[in-house]
């Protein structure tokens, strides 16, 4: 303690080092500590377009190879066919005569219906019988642009739009939802994750050292938290030391 405050250069205003003691302690841009509990999740973009031509298509923003059809908004229903989620919008599609006084929900989940590489609105028609559920093709030059967010996203999206693969704790507020950034659409996709809890781990990876990778984030973050806060505890002592009580 007296060589620390022996350093401590008589230059500095009190005032000032009072300010940077309190800010090491008290950090708010260390990652925190993570032990115990916990998640990671590995993150990375995929650039989203959609024509009348290819329909949805999906490319992999580092690579630039095209991904697989995935769930890539809210807003847009039974983009992957099969089980029964999709069941009534399949039979409208197929000209079942559905009617009633509200065929489609008035709260319903989604914008779009995707079938057979076609974004369909959900409408409905007037005819002798009342009012019957309809799916039109969308016409608009840019459908997307009605269900993607837009405004400041967080460091880690923009990495990940940028073509990084990024691991965060927990979830992304994007997560499996359309944004728009510089005039493209971009999905930000979960490809790994790694739970920790009192009975062990659980780590869900196709591979490529995520899980070591998960481990190596909670160490460092945690060491570097601490020493943080260790080395604001240790100036804030050896400052009262030498500053004297009042």
């Amino acid at each position: 303690m007296r060589a620390l405050e022996s350093r401590l250069p008589d230059a500095v205003p009190a005032s000032l080092l009072l300010v940077v003691e309190i800010a090491l302690l008290v950090n708010p841009a260390v990652p925190g500590v993570h032990v115990g509990e916990g998640e990671v999740t590995r993150y990375e973009a995929a650039r989203v377009s959609y024509d009348d031509a290819d329909g949805l298509r999906i490319v992999d923003v580092s690579s630039g190879e095209p991904r697989e059809l995935v769930d890539v908004d809210d807003d847009i229903g039974c983009e992957e066919l099969g089980g029964r989620v999709c069941q009534f919008e399949r039979a409208v599609l197929d000209g079942t005569d559905i009617g009633g006084p509200d065929p489609f929900l008035t709260e319903a989940q989604y914008t779009y219906v995707y079938f057979n590489d076609t974004l369909y609105g959900q409408t409905a028609t007037d005819g002798p019988n009342g009012t019957t559920a309809a799916l039109e093709p969308v016409t608009d030059d840019d459908p997307l642009g009605r269900i993607a967010l837009t405004g400041d996203y967080s460091p880690s999206v923009r990495r990940a739009i940028d073509g990084e693969t990024v691991l965060v704790y927990g979830e992304l507020s994007v997560e499996n939802q359309l944004i728009e950034h510089e005039g493209a659409y971009y999905t930000v996709l979960p490809t790994a994750g790694k739970r920790y809890g009192g009975g062990g781990s659980f780590c869900a990876s196709s591979g490529e050292g995520f899980c070591e990778a998960a481990d190596a984030k909670r160490t460092t973050d945690t060491l570097l938290t601490l020493g943080s806060r260790l080395l604001g505890g240790l100036l804030l002592l050896a400052g009262y030391t030498r500053r004297g009580p009042d």
